[in-house]
This record gives structure tokens, sequence and C-alpha cells, in this order.
């Protein structure tokens, strides 16, 4: 986008971002198949996997394709730890949209856990959360860092 500076890019934060439905979350102990059956019937591509209130991992529908589809083990006697992204890295609740997509892109994931001061969970910030303007931030923000990388490097 020709013109868009940082400066006048959205300044949503992920918190303000989060769609209004439910936070979908299981325990490392509970099956794949539970975790998937949760998730299908939320329509969304992920689970947070908590102990008590703290974020031990997340599981995506990605992992569950990857770990445990493509290699045909039975996700009913498959537990999600086995298959979760263990300690993942969340966005505070008051990061910009444009820097948590950033980060995604740069880590290569496409949900993040929102936590709040206290570092409770507050949902899943996913690529389909944010608005056109803010994809095109990002992709504005990585093109240059990539140049500024390019130069220095």
């Amino acid at each position: 986008m020709k013109g868009t500076t940082i400066s006048n890019m959205s300044d949503r934060t992920v918190a303000s971002a989060l769609p209004s439905r439910p936070l979908i979350s299981v325990s490392p102990g509970d099956s794949v198949l539970h975790a998937a059956t949760l998730m299908a019937g939320a329509n969304c591509g992920s689970a947070l996997v908590l102990v008590g209130e703290a974020i031990v991992g997340i599981v995506t529908e990605r992992d569950i394709l990857i770990k445990v589809v493509a290699k045909a083990v039975d996700p009913a006697a498959t537990s999600v730890d086995v298959v979760m992204t263990k300690k993942p890295v969340c966005a505070h609740h008051d990061m910009l949209v444009t820097h948590a997509l950033y980060t995604m892109w740069e880590l290569g994931f496409r949900h993040m856990p929102v936590v709040d001061a206290e570092r409770r969970a507050l949902g899943i910030f996913a690529l389909r959360d944010a608005l056109p303007e803010e994809l095109a931030g990002a992709d504005s923000l990585t093109r240059r860092v990539v140049r500024l990388t390019e130069t220095l490097g």
C-alpha cells in the first residue's frame, strides 16, 4: 500500500480484535479426537492447552493434520500433549494487531494466544481476525524489515 506508514496503520489491539466466540481449551491429557471435536463444533482452528489457568500449549488444525492424520495415528489414542506446540508465543492484550501479524509471519504460525496483564488467557488471535488494512500494514512492515536486513546483511 503506497504511502502507508506505521503511524497511520490501525491502532486496534489484539484484545479488541478477538472474535466473540468462546475460548476453546483442552487439557494436555485430553485426546486429539476430543480437541478436534471441540474445535470443529466451535468452528475454530485452534484450542489452548491449559493446566488450571496456565497456558502450556496450543493445538491447531495444522498440528492435527501433520502429526496425526498424515501419519495415520489414532486421534482417540493420542493425547494433545504429544502434538501441541509447547510454551506458545503469546500476544499481550494491548499489542497492536499489525505487530501480532508481523510476529506470526516471522515465527511461522497462524494462531496466537492473547493474555491479559496477569497472563490469563483471553482468547486466540488468528490471521482471519485481522482486517485487510491490518494485513496490508503488516505486509508493509515485513517488506521494510526484509529490505533493512538485506541492506545491513
